[in-house]
């Protein structure tokens, strides 16, 4: 990982106490906080053994793709070169050569983290079940909390 004295500007005790604040110095941008927090739950739930539905993660991932696509997404860039080499780490190249290169890179970056919590089966590029799936709460097993 390349690490330099770049650092996210004004590094606020809300975001920087967080366990996975580490990722985004490495990434050279800060997504909105809703991303930040949210990859910040996945991970607590993945590190306590609870088991989040992928039909959430994939919504969180297609909301992200459709507020990049309006053009309503707030990134933070600091450092382009982390960003560029991050992406590279991840497998992310742009297609697109238009002045939306850095939101499109940085919204791929952050959709690759938040897939990093789908079920290995659901990373493939396998087509979705019709049938909605039940969302389940899972820890060791048991059903701690469902909704239909």
């Amino acid at each position: 990982m390349i690490r330099n004295k770049v650092q996210p500007p004004g590094n606020s005790e809300e975001i920087s106490g967080i366990e996975t604040y580490y990722i985004w110095n490495e990434t050279g941008f800060l997504p909105p906080k809703y991303y930040i927090f949210l990859i910040e739950m996945l991970h607590h739930a993945d590190s306590s053994g609870y088991t989040i539905p992928d039909s959430l993660i994939l919504h969180a991932i297609k909301n992200l793709e459709n507020e990049t696509l309006s053009g309503r997404t707030s990134f933070l860039l600091y450092s382009y070169e982390k960003m560029i080499y991050f992406a590279e780490i991840c497998g992310i190249c742009n297609i697109n050569s238009e002045k939306s290169e850095e939101n499109y890179l940085m919204s791929k970056i952050t959709e690759s983290l938040i897939s990093d919590y789908l079920r290995t089966d659901k990373r493939s590029n396998k087509p979705e079940k019709e049938e909605p799936e039940e969302i389940i709460l899972k820890k060791d097993n048991k059903i701690c909390e469902a909704y239909l």
